[in-house]
């Protein structure tokens, strides 16, 4: 469906009576929404739903009390906003695009790998993730507006990204590069843009299956930029998307993270399981304690055995290598 506008098609298929009988058979109490109205009831039903991973039971449920009408697709990430009816304010020109990953819990890590183990399952609220990475492009507005140097790359001349390399995703950048473009990016659009924390980037990448790559888990030549000779554009595997809508998960270039390594170099000291604590600071002190931040993915001359959606890598916040990247995610 195009616009599923599931508020009204609620509104217009169930009595209140019918709405109450509803919510008790999923285990939702429809009085204690907080809200007056039916109107008002449907749609924190709606955001409760969508906030906790709750769609797909609501969604059983309509569907078997009225199954002559065509509902959305239970298993698709959905924004609130389009399960409303509401088109979603227009991105700005430089502005990156984003795509939803509903909440739940998925697959992160691997037993198989030292600094991957032990595979557990992290849970997570939804959130939105770049469907790409930052290009040359885009990272040239932030340049311009706020008057700083732009990376030392050969994409890049007398501040300006050579033509030919503008959608190649942008390198040569810190972590505290990408975190400014973040904050900037942030007070233009009026959202809260960020890095996504390890944990994100890894479901964005693999779904909930704990599928190796993301396509399944099985290599298979052709699906991303990997043995190849240089960066290519972002726009390049398009054909070859993740679970959830993104590309260059794999291959490419590597991209910064929001989470802490540590100050060891051979041993976290934020260990697995994942857990939004500590090492999730945005402030640590990085002169004092040589922290180390994690990046994901992998660059196009790796070893496909690299390509893994669990790998993953730590360097200090201040190295800007021409193999590594970002992508953004924002909150609902």
């Amino acid at each position: 469906m195009d616009n599923p506008d599931l508020l009204a098609l609620i509104k217009n298929s169930f009595s209140e009576a019918e709405l109450k009988a509803l919510c008790f058979g999923i285990g939702i109490d429809y009085e204690d929404l907080p809200a007056l109205g039916r109107s008002g009831k449907i749609i924190e039903l709606l955001r409760y739903c969508h906030q906790y991973d709750r769609l797909p039971d609501l969604l059983e449920a309509l569907a078997q009390e009225r199954p002559h009408i065509t509902w959305p697709d239970p298993v698709q990430p959905y924004t609130l906003d389009f399960l409303l009816g509401q088109k979603a304010a227009p991105l700005l020109p430089y502005e990156p695009e984003t795509v939803p990953v509903s909440a739940g819990s998925f697959w992160m890590g691997s037993d198989d790998y030292e600094g991957e183990a032990p595979r557990h399952q992290v849970e997570l609220p939804a959130y939105f993730i770049g469907k790409y990475p930052v290009t040359n492009w885009q990272y040239a507005e932030f340049i311009r507006q706020t008057k700083r140097p732009s990376p030392n790359t050969p994409d890049w001349f007398l501040g300006q990204p050579v033509k030919a390399r503008q959608d190649h995703p942008v390198v040569g950048v810190s972590w505290y590069d990408a975190l400014d473009y973040c904050q900037w990016l942030s007070e233009i659009t009026g959202k809260t843009y960020r890095l996504p924390t390890e944990a994100e980037w890894e479901k964005a990448a693999r779904g909930t299956d704990g599928r190796i790559y993301p396509w399944g888990n099985e290599w298979q030549e052709g699906m991303c930029n990997q043995g190849g000779t240089g960066v290519t554009a972002v726009t390049a595997y398009d054909a070859h998307l993740s679970l959830y809508g993104c590309t260059d998960m794999v291959g490419n270039v590597q991209q910064w993270t929001s989470t802490l390594w540590g100050s060891d170099r051979r041993q976290s000291d934020y260990p697995y399981p994942y857990r939004p604590d500590a090492r999730e600071q945005l402030d640590a002190d990085d002169a004092r304690y040589r922290l180390r931040r994690i990046y994901r993915g992998s660059i196009f001359n790796d070893a496909f055995s690299q390509c893994r959606c669990s790998a993953r890598g730590h360097d200090r916040p201040k190295s800007a290598p021409i193999t590594r990247g970002f992508r953004l995610a924002r909150q609902p």
